[in-house]
């Protein structure tokens, strides 16, 4: 009987490192968590939760408060404009509300599920409390956000560019303001 006792805490925890072993695969492949030791990996799994997500749910509506960023684990996710244009899809180990979390803008498009989703959340004082805990994971942290947003500002000058030379100059204008500047 003593042996059993023995036996269930032992089993829970290769559960959970097993778990969360699959997750540090995941988080390694997501830009703004890029070259984090195991270690540093492991306490960022530490503070984030496991959503799933039926289809046709929404994660958040443009305008709303930037205090969850997401990590697809399965499924797809459409990211759309109040008028119901979609303007991506976000396929697994994409993210979702980062941007918004470390500027602290409001969110610019509403996100949905497109399918049936599992997704990783990351609450932003969770989140930043960790951060102000280590300095080092800290650093890396932000330098990774910092790279994943010039590389996303980059390509949406590229496409912004092609946009310009295709279009008519006054037509380019009122596509930017009616993609970009849409009120909810």
């Amino acid at each position: 009987m003593e042996n059993s006792k023995h036996a269930q805490p032992e089993d829970e925890r290769r559960r959970r490192d097993r778990h969360s072993s699959k997750f540090v695969k995941i988080l390694e492949k997501v830009p703004i968590f890029r070259d984090l030791t195991i270690d540093q990996l492991h306490t960022i799994i530490g503070i984030c939760g496991k959503n799933i997500i039926t289809q046709g749910d929404y994660l958040f509506h443009k305008g709303d408060d930037s205090m969850e960023m997401f990590v697809l684990i399965k499924g797809e996710l459409k990211v759309q404009l109040p008028d119901g244009k979609e303007l991506t899809r976000i396929k697994p180990v994409g993210i979702v509300g980062e941007m918004g979390m470390f500027t602290g803008d409001p969110r610019s498009a509403s996100v949905l599920a497109a399918t049936d989703c599992i997704a990783l959340s990351f609450n932003k004082s969770k989140l930043f409390s960790l951060l102000n805990k280590d300095c080092f994971l800290s650093i890396h942290i932000l330098m990774n956000v910092i790279d994943d947003l010039s590389q996303k500002l980059k390509t949406n000058n590229v496409i912004l560019e092609e946009l310009r030379q295709i279009v008519l100059p006054g037509e380019f204008s009122k596509i930017l303001s009616k993609t970009l500047m849409e009120e909810d």
